[in-house]
């Protein structure tokens, strides 16, 4: 376990693996992470922002679907990874959109949406409760219509927690140490004649005073606890409203922050390709468009499209994957892992505390289930 330091003070950036912790009751687990939060809490009595996410075996890594289905048993090229996406988005769009009273303003809504719906995207769910993921990791003991015994014989659960803000920091800190990267955003505007050298130089003048200071720069007395974990879709409505020569004026005039906007839109939200060890996954909250998402107290991180290197490949090959979050070694310090064991036990527990699957899934279907099924399944 790793020092008491102030997560939003200096902290070093060594290439030190993800903690872990074994638990064996509730009570452990409440104990673990109430003792993860004084010892990254902010302040005396304000105390840390943690997202977890359950997962219901060892073998399963911090890889969004999409990405888990181009590189599985028979992987594909990584070009054909943007037009999957889009694909997926349109139809979902198409045959959902009148179950919505109101429907996601921006494609990076939806793709929230369908996330949490079980089609394949780029996100990877996190929750800000901390029960629910639990109760997601121990589920194939709640529902013995959704699961066999064999899934609960064989499995092997898990909650991450995640500190997102300071993941979030060294993500974009990442960024704007590569100037590779401020350029391919910068050539992305069209520009016309003295515009572009007027444009370019404030533009860049403001991404270098970001860099030398980020935590300064971001950092707000009253909002410590949002510091750097933005709504991407927000973003991207904005940037895509605005017209040539407002976002002309808005990189060459607007704010600090603006700007950074502009960049991890383009990072995040087009489809351009990264290298793996410059683009890290950025922690991001989006509207609640749905009652399943707002019960789960749903947050995502999501992956930028990588290019598909040679080093990567070769450790595919051997069932390592350098796209895991806890494999990027940039950020897995940021990453905690708790190990259920004793998992029939702890489910009973979950159970008598009166939490089970209607609390993930709020639907009727759901909810009847758990009125007739109140046994403990193995």
């Amino acid at each position: 376990m790793k020092k008491a330091a102030d997560p939003y003070g200096e902290r070093k950036y060594s290439e030190m693996p993800y903690t872990e912790e074994k638990i064996y009751h509730l009570k452990d687990y409440v104990e673990y992470v109430s003792e993860l939060g004084n010892r990254l809490k902010i302040e005396a009595k304000t105390p840390p922002v943690l997202w977890f996410r359950g997962q219901q075996k060892q073998s399963y890594q911090l890889r969004p679907s999409l990405v888990r289905e181009m590189y599985g048993k028979a992987p594909q090229s990584s070009e054909e990874m943007p037009i999957q996406e889009e694909m997926r988005y349109q139809h979902y769009l198409a045959k959902n959109y009148h179950f919505l009273d109101k429907n996601p303003e921006t494609q990076l809504d939806w793709m929230g949406l369908m996330q949490h719906h079980s089609v394949k995207t780029r996100l990877l769910d996190w929750s800000e409760s901390m029960f629910h993921p639990l109760i997601f990791a121990l589920e194939c003991f709640f529902d013995r219509e959704k699961y066999k015994t064999y899934d609960r014989i064989y499995s092997s659960p898990h909650v991450w927690v995640f500190e997102p803000i300071e993941w979030n920091r060294k993500a974009i800190e990442n960024i704007l140490q590569s100037d590779k990267i401020i350029n391919e955003c910068i050539k992305s505007i069209i520009f016309t004649g003295r515009s572009y050298r007027h444009v370019r130089k404030k533009f860049y003048k403001k991404m270098r005073n970001l860099k030398t200071d980020i935590p300064s720069r971001l950092q707000t007395k009253k909002t410590r606890h949002l510091e750097g974990i933005f709504n991407l879709s927000t973003i991207e409505k904005r940037i895509e409203n605005l017209g040539h020569e407002e976002l002309l004026s808005l990189l060459a005039n607007g704010e600090e922050f603006e700007c950074l906007f502009y960049v991890l839109y383009q990072v995040y939200l087009t489809s351009k390709k990264w290298e793996l060890d410059k683009v890290m996954p950025l922690a991001v909250v989006e509207s609640y468009h749905s009652e399943r998402i707002r019960a789960q107290r749903g947050a995502f991180t999501i992956f930028p499209y990588y290019k598909d290197e040679k080093k990567m490949k070769r450790l595919r090959n051997v069932d390592i994957f350098l796209d895991a979050m806890e494999n990027m070694g940039k950020g897995n310090q940021f990453l905690h892992k708790i190990r259920i064991c004793n998992q029939e036990e702890i489910a009973f527990e979950v159970m008598n505390a009166g939490m089970n699957s209607s609390w993930l899934y709020p639907e009727m279907p759901v909810v009847a289930n758990t009125i007739e099924n109140r046994d403990f399944n193995f």
